[in-house]
């Protein structure tokens, strides 16, 4: 199949400021704006739904001892020195977490 083009047959495809033209004659300004009230919901609920997910699985992979600091958990200061100092350090390290 050849490009479209006079040689086709075929009208080339339309140009944005072509397409623009046509959307301000059909529909008037608001044409523009069609649809973007949808996306002002949407937003809104997509970034409650990210942190959601982002929260509960934080929560899930969260070592002992980040549960207990969450939490407000006394334990002495320098760690207990278990599994779980060690995955923290890792997890510090991987994610570059403060």
């Amino acid at each position: 199949s050849s490009p479209p083009g006079p040689a086709s047959g075929r009208p080339p495809p339309p140009t944005m400021i072509a397409t623009m033209r046509h959307l301000f004659a059909e529909q008037g300004i608001l044409g523009f704006y069609k649809g973007v009230s949808m996306n002002w919901i949407k937003g809104p609920v997509a970034f409650s739904i990210s942190f959601t997910a982002f929260d509960a699985l934080q929560r899930l992979v969260e070592t002992d001892e980040e549960r207990l600091d969450r939490h407000g958990g006394a334990r002495p200061r320098g760690g207990s020195g278990g599994r779980g100092d060690e995955q923290m350090i890792q997890r510090r390290i991987t994610n570059n977490d403060d």
